[in-house]
Parts: C-alpha cells; sequence; structure tokens
C-alpha cells in the first residue's frame, strides 16, 4: 500500500496540480507494475497494489523501482512523500487475513509505525 503524504495540505492550495500528480502517481503504478498485479485507489491518496505468487526477490526489486521512479516525481516544484507497507499473506497468517479490512488495517498500522521511525530518525540526527 502506498499513500502520498501531506496530499491534503497540497490540495488546499494547488487544486490543479494535486490532480495532475495524483495522476501522475497513477500512471507510474500502472507502467511499472506488473500486468499481473492488481492496483486499487482507495481514496485518500492511497493505492493498493496486490500481487500474486511473486517470490520476495522480485517483490523487493519492483517496489525499489517503484519507489525510485515515485521520489522523481515532482509536483508544483516540491517531491511528494510517501508512506509505504506491505503484507505478506501465506499459509502461516492467511486466517489472520480473511477479510480485505483486516490487511487495511494492518497495512494502515504499518504506515504509521514507519511515519513515527522516521521522525525518530530525524530527531536523532539533530542530536
Amino acid at each position: 500500500m502506498i499513500q502520498w503524504v501531506h496530499s491534503k495540505q497540497f490540495r488546499q492550495f494547488h487544486e490543479e496540480e494535486y490532480k495532475e500528480t495524483l495522476h501522475s502517481i497513477s500512471k507510474i503504478l500502472k507502467d511499472l507494475r506488473f500486468p499481473s498485479e492488481q492496483i486499487y485507489y482507495l481514496g485518500n491518496e492511497t493505492f493498493l497494489i496486490i500481487s500474486y505468487a511473486l517470490d520476495q526477490e522480485t517483490l523487493t526489486y519492483k517496489n525499489a523501482q517503484t519507489q525510485a521512479s515515485l521520489k522523481k516525481l515532482s509536483s508544483f516544484q516540491a517531491l511528494p512523500q510517501y508512506k509505504w507497507a506491505s503484507l505478506h499473506i501465506n499459509r502461516k497468517n492467511v486466517y489472520d487475513y480473511m477479510e480485505l479490512n483486516d490487511a487495511l488495517r494492518y497495512l494502515t498500522r504499518e504506515m504509521e509505525t514507519d511515519l513515527v521511525i522516521e521522525y525518530l530518525k530525524g530527531v536523532e540526527s539533530c542530536d
């Protein structure tokens, strides 16, 4: 799952550029991901990518490629920031995520944790 951070503030001041940036993010995802992957826009500037039967090495490479392309995307002389989260569902944990909402709840928590960790890294580097 990928979410464009601070997009609501950006939208308040740059409505047209907001729409263009959201479209550009969508295009990057469509162009870079495998045809077998499903991409969903969940609203809230959040995209869900469902990948079937990809080995971890391939998935890691594809995610790194996607992150690099999104980092290059600029909008109104600003670089959008993103929160990322992933969940590998397998035979051991499939019963924990039988419903989509269970998986989305987990991914949302992961993104929040990632944001806190990034914040703490920034605070440590200021010390």
